[in-house]
């Protein structure tokens, strides 16, 4: 009877551990997903020959709460954020992400979770493939962004073909 109860015991804490990582991972890739798309995704708005600072601040508000301050911080000073928005701007379309898919990499720090990551990019009629890795750390309960890798050098030719056109 010991050793059924000793076995029982063993089983539930292994349910809960279990439990408790695919509660983690779930909720890291619904932050994982918030965090791409509020930075990929931007409406065109036809209001101005550039981009505005204020539609920079407002995807920059957005995005805050779902990263490290110091993620936030290297990526808000490169200006990053408003990559997307001025792709929308130079094509004249809004950009949306789709097909955004999510795979746990091995990791063995249990306060971290490392994904790698799939999507598809709609710039109007274009379709770009986003891919990459990104990880989140646990800060009292919350998981956030605390690093980003993907293929931005797209995103960057566009921008850059753009300026070349410009200067002709």
């Amino acid at each position: 009877m010991r050793v059924f109860m000793g076995l029982m015991m063993a089983v539930i804490i292994v349910s809960g551990c279990t439990s408790q990582t695919n509660s983690n991972l779930e909720s890291s890739i619904a932050v994982a997903e918030a965090y791409k798309k509020t930075e990929l995704e931007a409406d065109y708005i036809d209001n101005s020959d550039e981009v505005m600072i204020e539609q920079i601040r407002s995807k920059e508000e957005k995005l805050r709460p779902l990263t490290t301050e110091a993620f936030f911080r290297n990526k808000s000073a490169d200006r990053i954020f408003g990559y997307t928005l001025n792709v929308a701007h130079i094509k004249k379309v809004d950009l949306e992400l789709s097909d955004l898919a999510f795979e746990e990499r091995e990791n063995d720090d249990p306060s971290v979770i490392k994904l790698k990551y799939d999507g598809v990019l709609h710039l109007g009629d274009e379709r770009m493939s986003i891919s990459g890795r990104i990880e989140l750390i646990d800060e009292g309960g919350t998981w956030r962004v605390k690093y980003d890798s993907y293929n931005l050098k797209d995103l960057l030719k566009i921008m850059d073909e753009d300026i070349l056109q410009r200067n002709r």
